[in-house]
């Protein structure tokens, strides 16, 4: 494996230093020194993490430089609830979460009201911080320690403010929120009271200075759906505008304009969404530029470079970057694009949500992850 370079400690001189293995500017390379596939052990659904609807959490404080985390299943894909994680640091996928025994009740393996997997096959009991494996859309996400004081999560959690498509019949699902203490738990705990509402075939945000987490669903929202993190009440703003449905959409959180977004592209165009929750006006602002064509590549939005990323997965080796406005919601928004170098994996023909992350701890660096069976992979971009 190779080793990092010589690095500062953290508090006593800033982040880690550039690791020797960083891909050289304008190029991309495989990162991670294993596959998901080479540690699930006696997992055999492992596939569904990539090929059943869910994309993947980015834990940027977890590590030297940041973690990516991976779960899925649900419906007839599988129902082995394991998380993986990738560390950036160290190159290495592990498997942090081993699956529970999978018990079915009637047409289903887990109890929709707790959100626990049976604990038999009468329905008589529930595993206790078992949750069944779920297609997640875009709304597994990773939340800062912060978000639950008190609660001694030091290096963050996983989190899900519902599941849906459970096993086996698919046609059920949980709103109950689920929270992970990363490092620290192998058993989930509930995040609150559970709302009425769920992010079916969407996705979840994080909104930093509400602590609060936003999630919209489907295609005929008619309201953005939220739970405030601190004071764990929940509630939807509904929105004036048009029509805001999420469905199969990457959310992200604009932290210097106080907005949330979402974006998708769907046969050649793009779904770009943005919702002011202070005045709860939602738009469809406008696009300039050269944009990506075809469906369903990664989305991330980086506050850094103040832009959505766009990587469409196909084997190709354009990035593309779309650059917001002065105003985000009424403005236009800007494609640009740039060119690498190197062996681009293909990823799965399954939507690849948010699978492309901007790892801002190693500068203008993208990290893809293509499916479960193949390496993670680092774009060394120009920041646009």
């Amino acid at each position: 494996m190779m080793r990092l370079a010589n690095r500062t400690a953290f508090g006593r001189g800033g982040p880690p230093l550039a690791p020797a293995w960083l891909p050289a500017a304008g190029s991309i390379v495989d990162v991670s020194t294993n596959t998901i596939n080479d540690v699930k052990g006696s997992d055999t659904s492992t596939p569904a993490i990539f090929n059943a609807w869910s994309g993947v959490a980015w834990a940027p404080w977890w590590g030297d430089y940041g973690s990516m985390l991976f779960s899925g299943g649900g419906h007839s894909d599988g129902m082995e609830n394991s998380v993986y994680r990738y560390d950036v640091g160290t190159q290495l996928i592990s498997k942090i979460i081993e699956p529970a025994t999978s018990y079915v009740y009637g047409i289903y393996n887990a109890d929709p009201i707790t959100g626990w997997m049976w604990a038999n096959t009468s329905g008589s009991a529930v595993q206790e911080g078992q949750p069944f494996a779920a297609h997640f859309y875009s709304h597994l996400m990773a939340l800062p320690a912060s978000a639950f004081p008190g609660d001694g999560g030091v290096n963050g959690y996983l989190y899900t403010p519902s599941r849906t498509a459970m096993a086996l019949d698919g046609n059920n699902g949980t709103n109950q929120p689920q929270k992970l203490r990363l490092g620290l738990d192998t058993l989930w705990t509930h995040a609150g009271l559970r709302p009425g509402f769920s992010a079916e075939n969407g996705f979840g945000v994080y909104d930093s200075l509400r602590n609060r987490v936003w999630s919209l669903k489907n295609d005929t929202a008619l309201a953005f759906d939220y739970r405030d993190l601190t004071a764990g009440a929940f509630g939807s703003a509904t929105h004036t505008g048009p029509n805001a449905g999420g469905y199969y959409c990457v959310g992200g959180y604009h932290a210097a304009e106080d907005c949330v977004m979402y974006a998708r592209m769907v046969s050649s165009t793009l779904i770009l969404g943005v919702f002011d929750p202070v005045t709860n006006v939602f738009t469809k602002p406008s696009s300039s530029g050269v944009a990506p064509t075809g469906s369903d590549g990664a989305f991330d939005w980086s506050d850094v470079w103040n832009a959505w990323v766009y990587w469409p997965g196909n084997g190709g080796n354009t990035v593309y970057f779309l650059k917001a406005p002065a105003n985000p919601r009424t403005g236009t928004w800007v494609w640009s694009s740039q060119t690498v170098t190197g062996i681009s994996r293909v990823g799965t023909t399954w939507p690849q949500y948010n699978r492309i992350r901007h790892c801002a701890a190693l500068g203008d660096v993208l990290l893809w992850v293509p499916n479960y069976n193949v390496p993670m992979q680092g774009i060394h971009v120009t920041a646009p």
